[in-house]
């Protein structure tokens, strides 16, 4: 977290005597695509031919497991236009392991620790081969800490808590050379004007790294904080034991204990904190205020009234609702940190109207759960965390319990939560479901839940809050109206086997009822995304005839939907054919959405050509930005998906191309 005003006004002008004097125990520290020729990768069985003739007989029938159209081993080329092959590069030693090409690092950072491995769900050890140091350090200074995607969200997490090896900063990485990204060396680019700001950022390979004194385990500590994961952030502190009396990490210890509600740990730490820092200063007052040390307290509130400045008046006011003197009211936070967000759930404050606007992921968290506020404001808080997953849903599902409804109303509910509508209507749908035993009434429930957030731009939620009640209802024929739903909230959850069984009903169902091919249609291309082909065997065409079906959608969206859906096939490794490529060319208008940073798109092509995953995951965060997968670009999305793909990553690929999909209204 960066300093503020007064932190830096104050470093070096208290002293240190008046501070030991009083009893505060100031002590020791504690090109874009074009530019790149792109061959997508062979697939595990001969792809079927999107659209073309005879594709109904091509399909195959086998449907036991997912056919990904990915390759087994080997990854795509991705080899830039007037460059070298990534094998001309290097004089070092290449062991090729699993697609992955691995070439030896010379010295290993101390900072390389983590907590999952390859077997646990991180990546691999060797992720940061080929990548210099210095790229690593500015690619994690730039990483985006506020997606509002689950599965981005999900991404980033594993790449910070990873255990990798990092090469120390002073040694170049065996693969920079010719093939070297290019953006990242002395007099990188202009920030383009479309690129978002962290995007368009300069990043440099020069020596300073970040730019911003902090160590790479800094930049990952602080990121999990930022996110929102304090649990993982003490788990990686606890990982590297002997950063854990740096200062850098000891504040971020602090403040996530603070988030924590852990004031016993947080106070402890004050006891011998860094000498010289206003945050530590004021953390020491507020642990002396909560301790009853009331004399201790109003001689450090006098220290910063004197030293401070109008940064420092809401701290000042929360703290006269402990130390005895006059309550001020706290009408403002500004943007709320660690100790003042303690010291208002401490003293049992209102937060400030617009203080979760300006406050991050973790303290957005706290002031949605907080007992305290509006239980329909918690609601509607709740569900916008959990909706871009900052919530586990649980949580939020537990706020739905808690309502509390008349009984008639559960009663009625299918009816009352039309007229509810809302945060409140879904409370009473989710109820109403769990409560019901029949399983036809459950699923009707659901159904109803769906449609009411369809209108309300809700779906994503519900995919996963009521993911639970989803996956209680069996698959079966006579609920094959369900199956739409079904089916893409369990694709989105990683659980295609029962995915697929919803899908086939469906499939077999379109069959003898129009409505229910339209839907089978409707799943089509989240099914073939999610690399299950059960619904190719709709009959000839599939993409045509999914095509014919946005006629009623505005004529912007359609090109939108279709553009991303041909660019996440492609990188996917599917053919589209020319044909379905003109016939949208024909009816395409300039497409003025936000492109990525050109240098950033030609970089993560060539970290995919060279094999670099660790470099190739980074840059594809950095892409995506906080706006994520679901408002980016189809070409950003294609280069992303093909990428992660290419370094072996399918997985990932797939995930992040179906919540571009789902997102995209698909």
């Amino acid at each position: 977290m960066t300093a503020s005003r007064a932190d830096r006004r104050f470093a070096g002008n208290l002293p240190r005597a008046l501070l030991l004097s009083a009893g505060l125990g100031f002590t020791a520290p504690v090109a874009a695509l074009a530019q790149t020729a792109i061959t997508p990768p062979a697939s595990v069985e001969e792809p079927l031919e999107l659209g073309s003739p005879g594709n109904a007989g091509s399909a195959p029938t086998d449907q036991g497991t997912i056919q990904d159209p990915l390759p087994a081993a080997g990854p795509i080329q991705l080899v830039p236009l007037g460059l070298p092959d990534a094998d001309q590069t290097s004089d070092e030693p290449v062991e090729i392991r699993s697609g992955i090409a691995v070439q030896s690092l010379k010295r290993i950072d101390p900072e390389s620790v983590g907590v999952l491995d390859a077997g646990t769900g991180g990546f691999p050890v060797d992720m940061w081969t080929g990548t210099p140091r210095p790229r690593i350090d500015a690619l994690m200074a730039r990483l985006p800490t506020a997606p509002v995607s689950e599965v981005q969200m999900q991404i980033t997490r594993r790449l910070l808590l990873s255990r990798a090896a990092i090469p120390l900063e002073g040694d170049a990485a065996p693969s920079q050379g010719a093939n070297a990204s290019p953006g990242f060396g002395a007099g990188s680019q202009t920030a383009s004007a479309q690129g978002t700001p962290s995007e368009s950022a300069s990043v440099t390979d020069s020596a300073g790294g970040n730019g911003s004194g902090s160590s790479l385990l800094d930049l990952r500590l602080k990121a999990l904080l930022e996110m929102g994961l304090l649990e993982d952030l003490d788990a990686l502190i606890q990982a590297a034991p002997s950063r854990t009396d740096d200062p850098e990490v000891q504040r971020l210890l602090l403040e996530s204990r603070l988030l924590r509600d852990d004031l016993p740990g947080a106070c402890a730490l004050t006891a011998s904190p860094p000498a010289d820092d206003m945050f530590w200063l004021k953390a020491s007052v507020f642990c002396k205020a909560v301790a009853g040390d009331t004399a201790g307290a109003e001689f450090g509130a006098t220290l910063i009234r004197e030293e401070g400045g109008a940064d420092d008046q809401p701290f000042l006011n929360l703290l006269s609702h402990f130390i005895g003197t006059k309550s001020a009211p706290v009408t403002t936070l500004g943007k709320p940190d660690a100790l003042e967000v303690a010291m208002v759930r401490t003293a049992k404050l209102s937060w400030p109207e617009g203080a979760a606007a300006e406050a991050g992921p973790a303290i957005q968290r706290i002031i949605a759960l907080a007992p305290g506020n509006d239980p329909v404001d918690r609601l509607q808080a709740a569900e916008d965390l959990v909706q871009i997953g900052r919530l586990p849903p649980d949580e939020l599902t537990a706020l739905y319990a808690d309502v509390q409804f008349e009984p008639e109303m559960l009663s009625t509910a299918f009816s009352g939560a039309e007229e509810i509508g809302g945060a409140l209507g879904r409370a009473l749908l989710y109820q109403a479901a769990l409560s019901q035993e029949n399983t036809v009434a459950r699923a009707e429930l659901l159904r109803k839940a769906f449609d009411i957030a369809k209108r309300e731009g809700r779906t994503a939620l519900l995919n996963r809050a009521y993911l639970p009640l989803i996956s209680s209802i069996p698959p079966q024929r006579e609920l094959w109206w369900l199956a739409n739903n079904a089916a893409r909230a369990l694709y989105l959850a990683g659980d295609p086997s029962e995915a697929r069984n919803w899908a086939e009903i469906l499939r077999t169902e379109a069959l003898r009822d129009p409505v229910a091919e339209q839907d089978a249609l409707r799943l089509w291309a989240v099914s073939r995304l999610a690399g299950d082909r059960v619904l190719d065997r709709l009959g000839r065409d599939a993409l045509a005839r999914w095509k014919e079906m946005q006629q009623f959608t505005a004529p912007e969206e359609v090109v939108r939907r279709t553009t991303l859906l041909y660019s996440l096939f492609e990188a996917l490794g599917e053919a589209v054919p020319e044909k379905a490529w003109e016939d949208l060319l024909l009816t395409a208008e300039p497409d003025f959405q936000r492109m990525p940073n050109a240098s950033l798109t030609r970089a993560i092509a060539q970290s995919a050509s060279g094999l670099r995953q660790g470099e190739t995951v980074l840059l594809a965060l950095v892409m995506l930005g906080d706006a994520g997968p679901a408002l980016a670009a189809a070409q950003t999305m294609g280069s992303v998906v093909q990428s992660l793909a290419a370094v072996g990553l399918p997985r990932d690929a797939r995930d992040l191309a179906l919540a571009a999909a789902l997102g995209a209204g698909m």
